[in-house]
Formats: C-alpha cells, sequence, structure tokens
C-alpha cells in the first residue's frame, strides 16, 4: 500500500467514524429498532460499494470510461441511500407510543427495507444501462477508427510514391491514384471490406515496384488502384 492510498483510505473512513459517532450517540438517547439497523446498514453498503468504485477507477489502466460511470452511479446511490436512510432513522425513532397502530408501523423493518431495496435495484438498472451505453459508443468509436485508417494509410502510403518517384508521368498518375484516395468516403461497410484490403495490398505492390525502379508496373497498378476506389466508392453509395 502506497502513502496515497493510505491517506486515500483515512480520507474515506472519517465518514464512517463520524457518522458511527453520532448514529450511537443519536440511538443512545432515542433508542434503537430493526428499522433503524437496516438503514445504518444499507448507509455503509452504499458508501463501501461507491469507495470500491474509487479504487477501480485508480488501478484501472485501459480507458476508464466504464469505471467513470460506475462512480458516478456509485455516488449518486450513496447520496440517495443516506439521505432516505438517515430519514427513516429519524422517523422511525420519533414516532411517539401513543399515536396509532398504523403510523407506529412505520418502526416495522418492512418499510425501510423495501424503500431501499428498490433504491438499489433502481441504481443497478442505471449503472447497466450507463455500461450499455458506453459499450455503445465504444464500438461506434472503434469502428470510426477503423474507418479512418483505411483511409490514412492508403493516402500515407500513396504519399510516400509520389515523394520517391521523379518521373513527371508517373508522379501525375500516383498522384491521381492520391486524390482519388484522399476525396473518397471515410466511412465504410463490410460489403467493402475485402475490396479496402485488396487497395492496401495493391498499394504495397506499388512501394515494391517504386523502389525496383518498375515504371510499367507501377503505372499499371496506380491504374488498378484508382479503378478499385471507384469500385469502393460506388458500392458505399448503394450502401449509405
Amino acid at each position: 500500500m502506497n502513502k496515497k492510498t493510505f491517506i486515500l483510505i483515512l480520507l474515506f473512513s472519517l465518514f464512517l467514524i463520524a457518522f458511527n459517532i453520532l448514529y450511537f450517540i443519536y440511538i443512545d438517547f432515542k433508542g434503537a429498532n430493526s428499522a433503524t439497523w437496516i438503514s445504518y446498514g444499507f448507509i455503509h453498503l452504499s458508501y463501501i460499494v461507491f469507495i470500491l468504485s474509487i479504487f477501480l477507477i485508480k488501478k484501472s489502466k485501459a480507458d476508464n470510461s466504464y469505471d467513470i460511470a460506475t462512480a458516478f452511479v456509485t455516488w449518486k446511490y450513496f447520496c440517495t441511500a443516506y439521505a432516505v436512510g438517515v430519514g427513516c432513522i429519524f422517523k422511525t425513532t420519533l414516532v411517539p407510543q401513543g399515536l396509532s397502530f398504523a403510523i407506529r408501523d412505520l418502526q416495522e423493518p418492512f418499510w425501510p427495507l423495501l424503500t431501499q431495496t428498490i433504491i438499489a435495484v433502481t441504481f443497478i438498472a442505471w449503472w447497466l444501462a450507463s455500461l450499455w451505453a458506453n459499450e455503445v459508443t465504444a464500438e461506434s468509436m472503434a469502428r470510426q477508427e477503423q474507418d479512418h485508417q483505411f483511409i490514412k494509410n492508403g493516402s500515407l502510403m500513396l504519399n510516400g510514391i509520389v515523394c520517391n518517384t521523379s518521373d513527371e508521368k508517373i508522379r501525375r498518375v500516383v498522384e491521381r491514384c492520391y486524390d482519388v484516395m484522399s476525396s473518397s468516403p471515410e466511412r465504410s461497410h463490410a460489403s467493402v471490406q475485402q475490396l479496402e484490403q485488396k487497395i492496401l495490398d495493391a498499394i504495397g505492390d506499388m512501394e515494391r515496384a517504386s523502389r525496383n525502379g518498375n515504371t510499367e508496373g507501377l503505372t499499371r497498378l496506380a491504374d488498378d488502384v484508382t479503378g478499385m476506389l471507384r469500385d469502393r466508392n460506388r458500392i458505399l453509395q448503394m450502401n449509405h
């Protein structure tokens, strides 16, 4: 355990110490019942869940969007459980014995147990919905990044060929191919994935032809890539 973690544990412990001191002083004066102990337990449970979510964020080394969502939900859960729990503690201990049986039923454990269970289930559903939304967002971002990679990688490869080509005629052919690539839609589709891989393979062949000084092969491959890029763009227009 490092120094920062130790200090964080002490900081989180302050609430538990203060709450327990006040709680036991209060019940020593007012008296306790099953309803107050249930509220007491759920307050501690919600606080422990919140603390655990904080330590999950500290230990996570990957994308922590899920952990942040969890910490936010558990913080709101703790605040709600605490407010309701403290309210139940005061309510159940302040009911005079002379009141009607229906009002004194508030001292029974059923109502705080039901209330805290509903709160817990609600926040679990909220947490799961947050995780689902984050998963959808992550998948969308991954697809966008994958779409960007085709245009980005292809353009970089073609630009390198242009820079290394001294023949003006061949340079214009490759530049035309580069222009078609850079102006192509970034958003991809499953129907063109194989074609995209074929295009990248052909550009790789262009790089080898450029290094070997195979001008005829380079020109032919550039025309082939240009044609395949236009085919890709037509397919994308039909699918979007």
